[in-house]
């Protein structure tokens, strides 16, 4: 197994099991079945995608499955749902727009990811 790994640098190494560290607005719409927040700041943006899919970098071969919102009805107000092995997040029904963007923006702040170092 050793020998597989030889061609490979630290830095080649990291990106193909950690992923790139820049989280590009464009390229995450491209995989994305719902475009996100442009108003996010690239800290942001990491996070975010973090709580979407576990990791805050984007895979080198992009995201499969793609990510994917969606909504449960049966659920009033409440913090989004992230599914990280699907790429899929979950909102509930939201009395307004402000409250949505609140309870997303909460629960991306809140999230915990991981990273191989």
């Amino acid at each position: 197994m050793p020998d597989l790994l030889a061609p490979f640098g630290l830095a080649e190494l990291g990106l193909l099991f950690n992923g790139r560290r820049d989280v590009d607005l464009d390229e995450v719409q491209a995989y994305s079945l719902h475009q996100g927040p442009p108003d996010f700041d690239a800290a942001a943006r990491a996070r975010a995608l973090a709580f979407a899919t576990g990791s805050n970098k984007i895979p080198l071969d992009g995201f499969t499955p793609p990510l994917t919102l969606t909504f449960d009805p049966l659920r009033s107000d409440a913090l989004p749902v992230a599914h990280t092995c699907f790429n899929q997040v979950v909102l509930s029904k939201y009395s307004s727009y402000a409250t949505m963007v609140r309870q997303f923006k909460y629960a991306v702040a809140e999230c915990a990811s991981f990273e191989l170092s």
